[in-house]
């Protein structure tokens, strides 16, 4: 088997393209950087080195959560909805009525609902990741260290 001929792709980078990778469109490329992309990310959650449980929202941001049987509501701690927005600037957070700005967490404690937002979710299980298939409502609180799945959502098919 021969050498592959390589082109100057006529980037800044000097580095060269294999002729055959060449013709490849845009749109092409674009899908396999994607496809790549979506392996780590599994890969990533997958090989967790931690151990901790992992949540992926809408799949750009890795996060710990608690699953939790009782739980009526899906809960975000404010701080990864910051860290979300930075990544998806255009998130839509919306406020919380009057009659739902309070919540009981899971050790009784009263938690304050500032707002509340749709996300896509997908659980690392031990079976591999699984892809809640709609977006769910995630309730926003200002504490808090762990997503808090509710029951309906692990539930979900």
């Amino acid at each position: 088997m021969s050498d592959p001929e390589y082109i100057n792709n006529s980037g800044d980078d000097g580095y060269l393209t294999p002729v055959e990778y060449s013709g490849k469109c845009e749109e092409e490329r674009a899908a396999e950087k994607r496809r790549i992309l979506r392996k780590a990310k599994v890969n990533q959650v997958l090989n967790n080195p931690t151990g901790e449980k992992r949540l992926n929202l809408n799949g750009v941001l890795d996060v710990p959560y608690c699953a939790d049987t009782g739980a009526t509501l899906n809960i975000i701690p404010q701080r990864m909805v910051m860290e979300l927005k930075h990544l998806q600037p255009d998130l839509v957070v919306e406020s919380v009525p009057a009659d739902r700005s309070r919540a009981e967490g899971p050790d009784g404690q009263e938690l304050e609902l500032i707002g509340h937002i749709a996300l896509r979710l997908t659980i690392c299980t031990a079976a591999g990741p699984v892809r809640v298939p709609h977006a769910v409502a995630c309730y926003i609180t200002t504490n808090g260290t762990e997503f808090l799945v509710s029951d309906d959502t692990l539930k979900t098919r």
